[in-house]
């Protein structure tokens, strides 16, 4: 299993890789959802959390909360990837996660250009 550092140093990689501009340990905000993410690009709107047990991330992370991000990634408001440690099992496994999400944020964006 990988460390909080670890995975986040994998997805982080991964995301600015995409062309993201991540920020470490963003503090967000907005309505119910009031957390500090992993990483985050503000100005895209995209970024990650790797839910570790280590960080406290389960007590920090309601399911209100969690409810709240899929509804607005569902409505193409806010992107990000939520990566419980337990769900992967190693680097390569958390970078196909962040190669799947990232693919599906540049999927409805592109979706939603041309409508």
């Amino acid at each position: 299993m990988l460390s909080e550092s670890q995975g986040c140093a994998v997805l982080k990689e991964s995301f600015e890789a995409a062309g993201y501009d991540i920020r470490d340990g963003y503090d967000f905000a907005e309505g119910v959802i009031r957390f500090q993410i992993d990483g985050f690009d503000p100005s895209q709107r995209v970024g990650f959390e790797y839910i570790t047990t280590e960080a406290g991330d389960r007590s920090e992370l309601s399911t209100e909360m969690l409810l709240a991000i899929e509804a607005r990634i569902a409505q193409g408001e806010l992107f990000i990837l939520l990566v419980d440690e337990y769900d992967v099992g190693s680097a390569d496994e958390l970078r196909l996660h962040a190669e799947r999400f990232l693919s599906m944020v540049a999927s409805h964006r592109q979706r939603a250009k041309e409508s």
